[in-house]
């Protein structure tokens, strides 16, 4: 039996197919990508302006590096120490949290993303984020979805 999240209460009938648990290593990934873009961003940003006004390009000296650390630090680990429910896909629907659930047969499109899936119904979109093979958890809900679609 698996361990399912508190939140998660199923109907008579309903099995579980798959507990579908964020990856911390993508998480970190991206995080760590999201953090070097934007010092790139800061680093290009300060050369323009010191070739505007006319200086010796000077970059990020280290006043400026504790300021950052400062300010993005607690960002950062707040992401990677955030909470990551994981997702239960049962024969009758994706949980996604304990306010969130969609109904297999109210999903109308499953796009897959590097590192997420999309699922898209007619009202509304939602994302399944940190997932370490989206094409295996995308297929485990098209295949639940045509299941469900068949009875």
């Amino acid at each position: 039996m698996v361990d399912l999240p508190a939140y998660v209460t199923l109907a008579p009938g309903e099995q579980v197919i798959a507990l579908i648990q964020p990856d911390l290593e993508v998480q970190i990934l991206r995080s760590l990508l999201a953090a070097v873009i934007g010092l790139i961003t800061a680093i290009a940003g300060l050369m323009v302006l010191d070739l505007a006004l006319g200086r010796p390009l000077s970059g990020m000296r280290s006043g400026l590096w504790v300021t950052f650390g400062l300010i993005f630090g607690p960002i950062f680990a707040e992401r990677l120490l955030a909470h990551r429910a994981a997702y239960v896909l049962t024969n009758h629907g994706l949980i996604m949290d304990a306010e969130t659930a969609v109904s297999l047969r109210m999903i109308r499109r499953v796009e897959v993303w590097p590192t997420s899936l999309s699922i898209r119904t007619e009202a509304r979109r939602f994302s399944l984020r940190y997932l370490a093979n989206p094409p295996a958890v995308a297929g485990l809900i098209v295949a639940a979805m045509s299941a469900a679609r068949r009875v």
